[in-house]
């Protein structure tokens, strides 16, 4: 599972140092499965047996590791593999609950990664905005500073397609989509590449602008939104 800052603050990580022979080094995630991590650490000196100090919850704890580093074309990027000893798993409550809470996010992960290309339809559905708990059927496109008027026509954990207003759209460009939820009040801004986009008419003679989005990196609130959207969906299928 790739680890960025939405990762690390719903796993309620606020930082985490490696300890070697009785020196602390800052280090970042950048990559966790279980009890194997990959990270970015500030020394290039690191090898053999560690302390993982880990403040989760505002709380330290600590797991014994061993870390090696991995070989890197770029000679300034200090990067290593990082074996948490597997008896810590079970060595206090606290250490229990985290890789539970690890475990379930590496869970939705994988849901997210195998399903990304499905796309679910939303447009001006009244039950499925209800559904994924849109604020309204409109939101916003921020393209050149300039603040559009949008509607979701489908969505996806890697995309979606909108409409909205004719504008200076082409492939590739970049924009930012800011979507407004309830249950609980939320805005989540994301950032999209346009992959397609086109110009059509509409019944009632506006000019509308159809954008297909990639999204590079959403961000895990956004996910988990539409986890439970899908899920809410499924729901419905069954009793059906």
């Amino acid at each position: 599972m790739k680890v960025y800052r939405e990762i690390l603050e719903a796993l309620k990580i606020e930082s985490v140092y490696v300890i070697s022979d009785d020196t602390t080094f800052m280090c970042y995630p950048l990559e966790i499965e279980d009890t194997k991590w990959k990270v970015s650490c500030d020394s290039e000196f690191l090898s053999g047996k560690i302390k993982l100090k880990v403040n989760f919850f505002g709380d330290n704890f600590y797991l014994s590791a061993s870390i090696e580093r991995i070989k890197q074309e770029d000679s300034c990027s200090f990067i290593y593999e990082v074996v948490i000893n597997e008896a810590e798993k079970k060595e206090s409550i606290q250490k229990n609950i985290f890789f539970m809470m690890l475990f379930d996010m590496e869970e939705d992960s994988r849901e997210w990664n195998k399903r990304k290309e499905e796309r679910y339809e939303i447009s001006l559905d009244e039950e499925r905005i209800t559904k994924i708990n849109f604020k309204s059927p409109e939101h916003i496109i921020v393209s050149e500073k300039k603040q559009l008027p949008c509607v979701v026509n489908n969505i996806s954990y890697s995309g979606m397609k909108l409409t909205t207003m004719e504008g200076n759209f082409e492939k590739g460009k970049q924009v930012c989509i800011c979507l407004s939820f309830v249950n609980p009040i939320e805005q989540i801004a994301i950032i999209g590449i346009i992959r397609n986009c086109f110009i059509k008419t509409t019944k009632i003679g506006e000019i509308v602008s159809v954008l297909s989005l990639e999204f590079k990196q959403p961000p895990y609130e956004y996910n988990k939104r539409v986890q439970q959207f899908i899920e809410s969906l499924q729901e419905e299928k069954k009793r059906c």
